[in-house]
């Protein structure tokens, strides 16, 4: 049975993944969505909240590299690790960046299962930079490459479209996709901002 309702993941366990003072991927991005979203209350909810869920690692290892995943892994528990001059992570971003991807997964199930007609996915840290083996441009896992991943051996598609918009290219889906011809990468982004 299939419904008109849309999933959207927006929760506080977001707010968890720490950058430096000043950098400008912050909790209050989330945290103004939060609170408009309290402030619309329950009243006939045309979306529905989804709770989010980790990633299996296996899954993470299919668009990743096993260093990529360690060295994420590795900031756990530490005040901060600068991976590049614009990516960082705190002690609670590498499981904080497994909810993200793991919640784009839980979308697409939802989807291929007909319980909701789309999703949408309000989380941190970002992903669309994140290439096979390096964190970057603010971004430690690639949260869309792994539910597209996911769609694909799981036979929810056969074949998968990325329409990515936003005003920086997204190098790190067009990277781990590049030699695929199951997935299609389209990129809007704004000249002249990344990559120039």
């Amino acid at each position: 049975m299939s419904t008109s309702r849309f999933g959207l993941v927006l929760d506080r366990v977001f707010l968890e993944h720490r950058n430096p003072p000043g950098h400008p991927e912050r909790p209050e991005r989330l945290e103004t969505l939060l609170g408009r979203l309290n402030d619309l209350g329950e009243a006939e909810p045309k979306a529905l909240r989804v709770e989010p869920v980790g990633v299996e690692e296996e899954l993470l290892h299919k668009v990743h590299s096993q260093r990529l995943v360690a060295q994420v892994r590795g900031t756990t528990g530490k005040a901060q690790t600068m991976i590049d001059p614009d990516t960082h992570a705190g002690g609670e971003s590498f499981e904080t960046a497994c909810l993200a991807a793991g919640s784009g997964v839980r979308l697409v199930e939802l989807v291929a299962s007909d319980r909701i007609r789309g999703g949408f996915l309000l989380a941190r840290p970002p992903g669309h930079h994140a290439e096979t083996d390096r964190a970057m441009g603010f971004c430690l896992f690639n949260n869309i490459a792994v539910a597209a991943q996911w769609a694909i051996d799981h036979g929810a598609a056969r074949k998968v479209a990325i329409v990515d918009f936003d005003v920086h290219h997204g190098n790190g889906t067009q990277e781990i996709f590049w030699k695929r011809d199951d997935v299609l990468y389209i990129s809007s982004h704004q000249f002249p901002l990344y990559p120039g």
